[in-house]
């Protein structure tokens, strides 16, 4: 992004105020050419397992 991505946006005809109301960072910076796609990470950022472990009595 620089100073004049918004600019872009808005005359391309897009309309930002929802791009931010629906959370659309990915879909406003690949339209702007601002995308950096840097390819699977190999992590799974997003799962979370948890486990208790219970002392056997």
């Amino acid at each position: 992004m620089d100073g004049h991505t918004l600019q872009r946006e808005i005359q391309a005809g897009f309309d930002v105020q929802q791009m931010l109301a629906s959370a659309n960072a990915g879909g406003f910076l690949q339209a702007s050419g601002g995308l950096i796609v840097t390819g699977a990470t190999g992590t799974n950022v997003m799962d979370l397992m948890l486990a208790i472990k219970r002392p056997v009595v």
